[in-house]
């Protein structure tokens, strides 16, 4: 298991699966001294706005995991264009 894994499953606690926290995919990648996270919403529920509150939670989660076990990763939270355009351009996001 990569470093990246056991701090997810940190994060998770008494589970121990990254799934218990919510990620519909989560990708690691590393290039030269580089190393990010990125975490991948859909945001297809009814409720922009419970789609947002659960995923800052779970960035949330994953960020507290990775500064413990890997504190030079960057985690990046990727979301579709519509999502975007809809809802996180709005001006109190």
């Amino acid at each position: 298991m990569d470093n990246y894994s056991r701090s997810l499953r940190t994060a998770c606690g008494w589970c121990g699966n990254v799934h218990c926290l919510g990620a519909e995919q989560l990708i690691a990648a590393e290039r030269d001294q580089t190393k990010i996270a990125i975490e991948i919403k859909s945001f297809i529920e009814t409720s922009a706005i419970s789609e947002f509150h659960a995923a800052h939670g779970q960035f949330l989660g994953y960020r507290y995991a990775l500064e413990e076990e890997e504190p030079d990763r960057h985690l990046y939270l990727a979301i579709p264009v519509k999502a975007y355009r809809a809802f996180f351009s709005l001006r109190f996001i």
